[in-house]
Formats: C-alpha cells, structure tokens, sequence
C-alpha cells in the first residue's frame, strides 16, 4: 500500500507542476518521454504549444536541444534567450544564440557575450569562436571547434555531453555553419545508428559528398542497416550495387560474406571470405580470423572437412584463439572424432 500511495503521490506532483505550464499535460508527458527516446521531432510538435515564461529551466534546455535536434535554430535562439535570462552562465544556450548571431552577421550578441565572459569566463565559447581574444570570421573554423568538442567527449566521456541529446546538439550547431561537413554528418549518422533510428542515420549517411573517403563506408551502412530492420532484400540489393563499383575493397567484400553469414546464406558468404583471404596483402591477423568465418560457413553447409581444414589452419596461424579450438573441438565431439588438440596449443609448443 505503501508504494501504491508513492506512485500516486509522484504522479500528483508531476501533474501539479504541469498545471503550472502553458501547455497540456498530456503534451508535456509526450515531449518528455519523447525526448527520452530521442525522438526530437515528436518532441518539437508538443514544446510548440509551451509558454517559454511558464516553464521550469530544465524543460526550457529540454526544448531548446528538441529544437536545435530538429534543425530549427531560429525557434531555438528564442529559447536561448529565455535560458539566459536566468543563467547568464549557461554554455548551451550562449551556443545558440552565437551561433544564430553569427549566421546572420549580429555583433550585439557578441558584445553581450564578451561583457558577461568577463564576468565569469566560459571556456568552451571562447573556444569555439574566438582565436587570440578576436571573433573567427570562418563559419567553417567555428563548426570544426564545435566538433572537436565532440570528438574529444566522446573519447574522455566528458560529462553531459555524453549524452546523445547533447552529442547530436553540438552536432547538429556544427552542420548549421558547415553544410558541406561530411565528418560530422558521418558522426551524427552514427548516433543516430546506434539509437536504432535507421532512417534518420539514413538520411545523413546520404549528405556525405559521393568523393570523400567516408562515402563507401556510409553507404555501407545504410545497407547494413536495411538488414537491421529487417530488410534482407533491400540490404543485398544495395551491397550488390556497391561492389559494381568497389569490386576489390577488402572492407566491403567483408561486409557483404557477414551479412550473408549473419543472414543465414553461408553458400553465398564462403566466396567472399575466399576472395579477402587469397588476397596476399592480408595480414596473419585478419587471415586467421577469416579462416575461422569462412569455417563456421563450410560447418553449417556439412562440409565438415573444409571447415576442419579452415580451423587447423586458422590455429596455425593463431594458436590462442579459444573461439576457433571450442569449435573444432566439438565438431570433432559431434562426429566422435578424438584427436589431441595439444599441437595447436602454445602450452605444446614449449621445449
């Protein structure tokens, strides 16, 4: 009864403190949750409604990362305004501003910034957009300042910006002054990825430029990813395109012998993996591993003598691959094959 009582208790307060907001509270449950999910444009749609001087600030940064996720920085600069009228100090909200300010040639936002850096100094700004105490007059230099704030929290787990909600609002800054930026479309393509959220990962894999080196691997993606959502057809079509092109690219030529292995069509993968594995550039690294793939593929199709030769080999190379010597192993166990895996071991290799 106890925690009955809580729950209703929790939900009493939060629906108090939305009768506080402008906007409904089944608007503001939605947003909420839709922020949780990362689904910004869902979001967008119900922070529309909201009064900016009737929310709390944390709703106030939760809309302004909806709205700038969204591409819609205008909108965005108004909730930035509203943040500072009450944290001076706020880095997120500074961003904006400047950054709708620079866009359309503003100095008065600039003179408000300087005047409140002296007050208290905010680092990350004047990082990204001043250079020995002068305003960069490059977009371009300031978009790569922001993504290197990314790139660099995203190899340290710097703070919030860990998140995903933050990692893609400096992303999606960044594109705001450089919309010929392939590396942070490709970054932004890639969180999107690994929220699941396929077609929004789509639709910026396809705005990196056909010449630049991070092209095949996009598009790679946008394949693989078919097979993610269960597209196996489209997925192989769009492999098969690729390699027209990129017949002898080791990468792809992976990709496409895992995703038939990983679709079940071993016939289909075993030619790809031969293809890599007789390319004599490939070092004993990749070419154990390979041997292992290619193994697995011969196993499941019962042709148990090419796959053991596959994993005797691949132990060649490789002695202390506990993955490949499990599988032999009870391949042999299977077939009532009892051999002394001991040759393959380094233990057996000591004189």
């Amino acid at each position: 009864m106890h925690k009955i009582s809580f729950v209703f208790y929790c939900v009493a307060i939060m629906l108090i403190s939305v009768c506080a907001h402008s906007f409904s509270s089944s608007s503001y449950l939605i947003a909420n949750s839709a922020m949780l999910l990362f689904d910004y444009e869902e979001a967008y749609i119900h922070y529309q409604g909201s009064d900016l001087r009737n929310l709390a600030n944390v709703d106030l940064e939760k809309k302004l990362l909806a709205f700038v996720n969204t591409n819609s920085l205008n909108k965005a600069s108004f909730v930035a305004k509203e943040i500072l009228r009450y944290d001076r100090a706020n880095q997120e909200a500074w961003l904006v501003l400047l950054t709708e300010a620079k866009l359309n040639n503003q100095d008065k936002f600039f003179n408000d910034f300087e005047k409140q850096n002296k007050i208290k100094s905010l680092d990350m700004i004047e990082f990204i957009f001043y250079e020995n105490f002068q305003l960069k007059k490059n977009n371009y230099d300031i978009a790569q300042s922001i993504f290197e704030i990314v790139q660099t929290s995203t190899r340290n787990n710097t703070n919030k910006l860990q998140n995903y909600n933050y990692l893609l609002f400096y992303l999606s800054l960044s594109i705001n002054l450089n919309q010929k930026f392939n590396e942070a479309y490709f970054y932004l393509a890639q969180f999107y990825q690994k929220l699941k959220n396929y077609n929004i990962a789509e639709k910026y894999y396809n705005k990196i430029s056909i010449d630049h080196q991070l092209y095949l691997e996009s598009q790679k993606n946008i394949a693989l990813n078919k097979f993610f959502q269960i597209n196996t057809e489209e997925a192989e079509k769009n492999l098969m395109l690729l390699l027209k092109t990129y017949k002898k690219n080791n990468d792809l030529l992976f990709a496409v012998a895992n995703f038939y292995r990983s679709s079940k069509q071993f016939e289909k993968a075993i030619p790809y993996y031969s293809k890599i594995i007789n390319d004599q550039n490939i070092d004993n690294e990749e070419k154990w591993s390979l041997l292992y793939l290619r193994g697995i593929c011969y196993e499941r199709i019962n042709n148990w003598q090419l796959a053991e030769d596959d994993f005797i080999h691949s132990l060649e190379i490789n002695s202390e691959s506990p993955q490949v010597l499990n599988y032999l192993a009870y391949g042999w166990i299977e077939r009532d094959i009892f051999l002394d895996l001991c040759p393959y071991t380094e233990e057996c290799q000591i004189t």
